[in-house]
């Protein structure tokens, strides 16, 4: 979809205001727990809880808000004083959380108004707002957003406006039109600050399944989205909402994948392999072990489908449900010119479909919001040969005939191009969409900069956004989008508290964690056999000493290691003898009998 959300994973500069912790206790962007220039000494700080969710917030000192926020507006509306931002460029209330108000220099605001994020403001609502007061704020600035990009004659905004606070007044929520609803999942979409593919943000279409009212009715929302996508050969992308959850509750549908369609994972007994995707090892292994699942053919294989796990209310079980075969097109991917990387046998999904995503629009959360675009090229690549994923580069490296012992060979460079070639050409062989990565950094560094004239403002992330592959081929996008400021407007996409929040709620406070596969301490079991050896050699007492040449510092870095692991055998010392070359291995005992093991050696290999 041009949009890596769901594939990397980037590290935060060094944290001014510290966001929730990582997934498995807080905020799931873990990678985005930097806010912008803010004093963490403020007088006030809280947790705000929402949906299953901690934000922490700081509070500065009141002068300090209205001067670097110009247009705040304190009014009054449905019995409540709410704070709304009333700047002409109608991006309405800016946020930091959760994304960290980044940007390259000390330039933050975010349109020429002077407006800037607000650190009190998180994804969930600002500090010390009621839920009513929220919804209310949040309900007045999506309509305003609304009706502008509209068009509309200021007698119809103010009428809509009218009918949807009475509507909050008496029943504490209000229900979207179709059309405001659909214009919401599109402007969330622009405002997408890592994804890259939002130029085609107004061709979003909606699936409307907020009447769902069980898994099963759920499901077939789902696989509309699928068959939409696959009969235009990926060129259409869809999104299926389902009901809302009530402001200040936590009771809205639930998807507990983290898309429509992904490969299974098997962890492998006695081993740190993964059979399939490692990304999806835990979820296969709580589909299995807690609902039952078993892999299509009876025996575990490398491109099993996982199953859909859905969930109607949070106080009920989610229901699993397998995906009927033709609504998951599956891309076998070769090569235009060489036949041993056509004969590994690889394929992927046509259909990128996005569901561990909420979708905020107008102060009502929806909880479960699936929806596909289509896929960038490397975004398949990066799933085929990240080192976390299915790390196929020693495969397909082998294939081309590179050394691989070597990193100056460049070998996964060129593995990793060979394999960008494949996919482009598989995809073009199916009629299946996909955008190139030089096209789509072209049509982007374009869009943005047409976002900034005629919107004013555009939220976006340079690490997310420029291309993993060939970076620098557009010197212009590498160079020129690098001011690009993060931060949260609304409507808005964001990461949902996930599978593993939803299994800890639904066993218990007290229950255990979710399945997950225990990898073997490697790093043990070489500790154990290494120091077994090296006691037989002398029982009683030994001295190690690690001798070891370098010039890039690798070398000591695994002598170093290797001290580490052999520290129950005795005492190591690690000693440096200067120069290149091939290194010894000494063992110094009590005995005048030295043995002398080959260690591997040079300090570039």
């Amino acid at each position: 979809m041009g949009c890596v959300q769901s594939t990397a994973n980037h590290a935060s500069p060094t944290p001014n205001f510290k966001g929730a912790a990582a997934a498995d206790g807080g905020c799931p962007f873990q990678h985005t727990n930097t806010f912008i220039k803010v004093d963490v000494s403020a007088p006030t700080a809280a947790i705000v809880q929402a949906n299953g969710h901690s934000e922490v917030h700081t509070t500065p000192p009141s002068s300090r808000l209205s001067a670097e926020c110009p247009h705040l507006r304190v009014e009054e509306h449905a019995g409540v004083r709410v704070q709304l931002n009333r700047c002409p460029f109608g991006h309405g209330s800016v946020g930091a959380g959760p994304f960290p108000g980044y940007v390259h220099g000390t330039h933050t605001a975010i349109c020429t108004e002077g407006c800037k994020p607000d650190p009190a403001l998180g994804k969930y609502g600002r500090l010390n707002e009621t839920p009513r007061q929220t919804l209310v704020r949040e309900a007045l600035e999506s309509q305003e957003v609304y009706h502008k990009d509209k068009g509309s004659p200021t007698a119809v905004k103010e009428a809509r406006i009218k009918e949807i606070l009475a509507e909050i007044e008496s029943t504490g929520t209000y229900r979207h039109l179709f059309d405001e609803l659909q214009h919401g999942g599109r402007v969330a979409w622009r405002n997408a600050p890592k994804c890259s593919n939002r130029k085609f943000w107004e061709e979003l279409s909606l699936i409307d399944g907020r009447d769902a009212a069980t898994p099963s009715e759920m499901f077939e929302v789902c696989l509309e989205v699928l068959e939409k996508a696959a009969v235009s050969c990926v060129t259409t992308a869809n999104i299926a909402v389902f009901r809302p959850q009530t402001p200040g509750t936590n009771d809205g549908p639930r998807v507990w994948n983290n898309q429509l369609i992904r490969y299974a994972g098997y962890a492998q007994p006695d081993s740190d392999k993964v059979l399939g995707d490692p990304a999806e090892a835990e979820f296969t292994e709580l589909v299995m072990k807690e609902f039952g699942w078993q892999p299509p053919n009876g025996t575990p294989g490398r491109w099993d489908i996982l199953p859909l796990l859905l969930q109607a209310e949070p106080d009920k079980p989610p229901q699993l449900f397998e995906i009927p075969s033709q609504y998951v097109v599956r891309v076998p991917i070769r090569h235009p010119t060489n036949e041993r990387i056509s004969a590994l046998g690889l394929q992927w999904y046509a259909v990128p479909a996005v569901s561990c995503l909420e979708l905020s629009v107008g102060g009502l959360t929806y909880t479960a919001a699936p929806f596909n675009g289509w896929y960038a090229d490397t975004e398949i690549v990066r799933n085929l040969t990240d080192t976390n994923r299915l790390n196929l580069c020693p495969e397909i490296a082998a294939c081309l005939g590179l050394e691989t012992k070597n990193d100056t060979t460049m070998w996964r460079d060129r593995a990793i191009v060979e394999a960008n070639v494949a996919v482009m050409h598989s995809f073009r062989e199916a009629g299946m969409g996909m955008v190139d990565h030089h096209t789509l950094m072209r049509n982007f560094y374009n869009w943005w900069h047409r976002e900034k004239r005629t919107r004013g403002y555009s939220p976006g992330n340079w690490k997310w956004i420029i291309t993993p592959v060939s970076p620098t081929a557009n010197i212009s996008c590498y160079l020129h989008l690098n001011k690009m400021t993060e931060y949260t407007v609304k409507p808005g996409y964001w990461y949902a508290p996930g599978w593993r929040k939803y299994w800890k709620a639904l066993k218990g406070p007290d229950s255990a964690a979710a399945p997950a596969h225990a990898k073997p301490d490697m790093k043990s079991m070489l500790s154990t056999t290494l120091t077994a050896k090296l006691q037989a050699v002398n029982a009683d007492k030994l001295q190690i000493v690690l001798a070891f040449a370098t010039v890039t510092g690798n070398t000591q870095q695994f002598a170093e290691a290797i001290a580490k692991v052999t520290e129950h055998a005795g005492t190591a010392q690690v000693r440096c003898k200067g120069g290149t070359g091939h290194i010894m291995w000494g063992l110094n005992t009590d005995s005048d009998t030295m043995p002398e093991i080959q260690a591997c050696g040079h300090s570039a290999a």
